[in-house]
């Protein structure tokens, strides 16, 4: 157990422990349970070496509800090996909090996430996919400083023993959320020939399930996507190029009978992803050969097929696009109505950097396309004010392959 606690320094977290003590051979404990079942020796896993690295009786103590207490046995693990471990584990945990002075530090630790695929998502190997989160540290050009989190689904059994030996990786729940809400959303008129009439007719099944996908279109927040997917328990199960929905036929009378919490409107609905339909015993499934890429610092849906990103494109204007466009078009009249003044003179009288003003100056020379594409909110939903101020080729087309908006935006 000793070596269980120094390897732990020793490397970066439970998983690299995990790692290092698996490739040395090394078991858990062999023991006999109170019942008479006998466990045998296995390979090691985050949350049975955390438990390990967490017990007190190694130190010499035993645990009471949430009080510890002198042991009469002899401790294994001295003070300082056991203070340094805890102290490490603690800092480790999601909550701890090594820097301070971020302006909504508070209320992020407050804020309750939610995973609206949390029991319903599956890797192809049949572990299931937990919910996760980190926080990222982002500084305004006033100096202040505020976090943002990030959510995430990762497999269970990338957590016990490493990316290695799971085929998949940390997949950003907001796109694992919008594929299957996509799909779900071009498929749901379709799946009214697998309802018997009844209580409703045919037309009427069918103009129902249309009120649930327009109703799942408006949908803003992962809470009410949360709420509507209790009512169909589908099964998502997720592969390195393949995104599958299971759905019991069971569920889809109740979803005609029932209509949107809130009354959905006629609305454009979101780029559709190619999707088949298939049916299998008492489950409908939908399947789609898609994959979750980086590209351009940020994951994206890419069709196999295709190997084309498949974009969503924002429904309402962006402020901050919007903000940096106008700023950008500000510098640059700025500079052609003082040609006899350097970058650094014209920048020195507003009291800002030169060198954040270079990289916005970049936006000023996109296509014009994309500037009125962001004006009227139809960009494409995954572009960010650092996609703007980046460097970009010249040539119109090219910045709209590069930032992502399909074929059908007009150059000029």
């Amino acid at each position: 157990m000793k070596i269980c606690f120094q390897t732990y320094l020793e490397q970066s977290g439970l998983i690299e422990t995990v790692l290092e003590l698996n490739r040395r051979g090394l078991k858990t404990k062999a023991f006999v349970s109170r019942k008479g079942r006998i466990q045998e020796p296995h390979s090691w896993v985050a949350n049975a070496l955390h438990k390990v690295l967490s017990n007190p009786l190694y130190h010499g103590a035993i645990r009471h509800k949430s009080s510890e207490y002198p042991g009469e046995h002899e401790a294994i693990i001295d003070d300082d090996l056991w203070n340094a471990v805890q102290t490490k584990l603690r800092e480790h945990q999601p909550e701890f909090r090594k820097t301070s002075g971020h302006l909504n530090e508070i209320a992020t630790a407050k804020t309750r996430l939610i995973h609206p695929l949390k029991g319903f998502i599956f890797g192809i190997d049949g572990q299931a996919l937990t919910p996760t989160y980190t926080n990222k540290s982002q500084k305004a050009a006033n100096g202040t400083k505020t976090r943002k989190r990030y959510r995430y689904y990762v497999s269970q059994q990338a957590i016990r023993q490493g990316y290695g030996s799971s085929p998949l990786k940390t997949l950003s729940a907001s796109l694992i959320e919008d594929a299957v809400r996509r799909m779900l959303i071009h498929a749901l008129p379709a799946l009214s020939e697998y309802i018997p009439s009844g209580e409703l007719s045919s037309s009427e099944i069918r103009h129902r399930l249309g009120m649930h996908a327009t109703y799942l279109a408006q949908l803003d927040t992962p809470v009410e996507f949360a709420k509507w997917l209790k009512a169909t328990s589908p099964r998502i199960v997720v592969g390195s190029d393949t995104l599958a929905i299971h759905i019991l036929k069971e569920n889809l009378p109740k979803l005609a009978l029932s209509t949107p919490d809130e009354s959905a409107e006629t609305q454009t609905l979101p780029p559709s992803i190619p999707t088949i339909m298939t049916e299998e015993g008492d489950r409908i499934i939908l399947s789609a050969n898609i994959s979750f890429k980086p590209r351009r610092g940020r994951s994206q849906i890419i069709d196999r097929k295709t190997g084309k990103a498949i974009t969503a494109r924002s429904t309402a204007p962006n402020p901050a696009l919007i903000q940096t466009i106008a700023q950008a078009e500000f510098w640059r009249s700025e500079l052609l109505l003082q040609p006899e003044k350097s970058l650094e003179k014209i920048t020195a009288e507003y009291g800002v950097k030169p060198r954040y003003i270079r990289r916005l100056l970049n936006a000023a020379y996109l296509a014009p396309a994309i500037k009125r594409a962001i004006f009227q909110g139809i960009h494409p939903a995954h572009l960010q004010v650092q996609d703007l101020i980046a460097e970009h080729s010249l040539d119109w087309q090219s910045q709209l392959q590069e930032l992502g908006f399909d074929d059908s935006t007009a150059v000029a």
